[in-house]
């Protein structure tokens, strides 16, 4: 699930997998202004199949903090962002922020947390 602070997700990672682990069930309503986290380790590489985050948005860190390398900065709307390849070995964090009017992430589906090692 997703953490309220970037230190609990990291303390507890998701594993990627060969096929890809989901960041989103699907469609959902959140509370308004407010930061959720999610971290993975093992990944390979990342890469998103749907996004659709209306005014809400979704970055990612190449680590387990936010002051880590920034890999995706504060994505949203319709436009898909591009495959990225973490560093080898790394955890990844995303933060998905619910901005203070709508509070609904419509879409994101995370094709990939892929990594070779994982089953």
């Amino acid at each position: 699930g997703w953490y309220d602070t970037a230190a609990a997700a990291a303390a507890s990672p998701t594993l990627g997998t060969a096929q890809g682990v989901a960041i989103t069930d699907g469609p959902g309503n959140y509370p308004d202004d407010q930061d959720c986290f999610k971290a993975y380790r093992g990944c390979t590489s990342v890469v998103f199949t749907n996004f659709d985050t209306d005014y809400d948005w979704l970055s990612l860190y190449d680590g387990p903090t936010e002051s880590s390398t920034v890999l995706i900065n504060q994505a949203s709307g319709e436009t898909i962002p591009a495959e990225k390849t973490p560093t080898p070995g790394q955890t990844v964090l995303f933060k998905f922020h619910s901005d203070y009017n709508y509070g609904t992430l419509t879409r994101v589906d995370l094709k990939a947390c892929a990594s070779t090692a994982g089953s």
